[in-house]
């Protein structure tokens, strides 16, 4: 199955409907061919906090700055990981993505 991600949901109707819808679904829709277009709804990931990173920063003072992680923490946010679930558990499925956001 080729996924498409879309930036939006607009967007992602949009494909559908030029591909021929087969079926709608909660956060994502069949195609006629095979292919299935799904989107995101903003940012469904967000930057962790500084306190995600080390307790210490939850109350961080000027000595601490800057605050510079070896590895970067990417949550998803609250409101969208319903979403995020989603496209994951969809990209597991794909054979193919095709990428219909922001470069």
């Amino acid at each position: 199955m080729r996924l498409f991600i879309a930036e939006k949901p607009t967007l992602g109707k949009a494909i559908a409907e030029a591909l021929e819808i087969k079926k709608r679904h909660k956060g994502y829709i069949e195609c006629a061919n095979g292919d299935t277009v799904t989107w995101c709804v903003g940012h469904l990931l967000e930057q962790a906090e500084p306190e995600d990173y080390d307790e210490a920063y939850k109350t961080w003072s000027l000595e601490d700055l800057p605050i510079v992680p070896t590895t970067w923490k990417m949550l998803p946010k609250p409101e969208t990981a319903e979403q995020l679930a989603l496209v994951t558990e969809l990209i597991q499925k794909a054979d193919s993505l095709v990428h219909a956001g922001d470069p």
